[in-house]
């Protein structure tokens, strides 16, 4: 596949990684709040997020060089999954650590990636 073709969803790619961040930010303030229906909600959005990240760069991770940009985003889908059961399981206390202990530090390497490989195509 032509990179060239595939500029404007990557710029959309990129755009959206940065969403993320908003997102499981506000998932953090819900708990506090104790509104986990709401938090659930968006634990949704963002695993449906990944998801779409994902499936729109596998045809061309391989010409991005981006292997392990695909691990990553494969063990941060597994975190929000996990996030997922914690909430199903009334556990906001757990999710608010794993948030800050394990979801929050795998969004920061994973968006450094998502940005090392994408910026070259989308800041031109």
């Amino acid at each position: 596949m032509n990179i060239e073709n595939y500029e404007e969803v990557l710029k959309q790619v990129f755009d959206l990684s940065g969403t993320l961040q908003e997102a499981l930010v506000s998932v953090n303030v819900m708990l506090e709040d104790g509104q986990i229906q709401d938090a659930v909600t968006v634990t949704d959005d963002i695993k449906a997020a990944l998801e779409s990240i994902d499936d729109s760069l596998e045809p061309v991770l391989e010409e991005l060089q981006a292997r392990n940009l695909s691990n990553i985003t494969t063990e941060l889908k597994e975190q929000v999954t996990k996030a997922k059961v914690d909430l199903a399981m009334d556990n906001s206390d757990k999710l608010k650590e794993d948030l800050k202990n394990e979801i929050f530090p795998k969004y920061i390497v994973w968006k450094e990636e998502v940005d090392k490989v994408l910026k070259p195509y989308v800041m031109q």
